[in-house]
């Protein structure tokens, strides 16, 4: 495991299951000792990655952690 400091920096991330991160961003979006940030498969992330779920749905970063929204088409009529 990756040894994780504070100074790390948070990049905003697409993530697919099962676990295949792709960065988003190519500028990092602040710093982990002062951006708040969420944490999947043992790696930080910044507000604003998503997680790609199989059933069609996403879940966000946001502030207050993991978020699933769901943006299937057939609820976007």
């Amino acid at each position: 495991m990756k040894n994780n400091q504070k100074r790390d920096k948070l990049f905003v991330n697409q993530i697919n299951t099962p676990n295949e991160v792709k960065k988003a961003s190519r500028e990092p979006k602040g710093y982990a000792d002062s951006e708040p940030f969420c944490i999947m498969a043992n790696q930080r992330h910044a507000v604003g990655s998503k997680i790609m779920n199989r059933d069609g749905t996403e879940t966000v970063c946001t502030e207050k952690g993991w978020q699933k929204e769901s943006h299937r088409e057939s609820e976007k009529k």
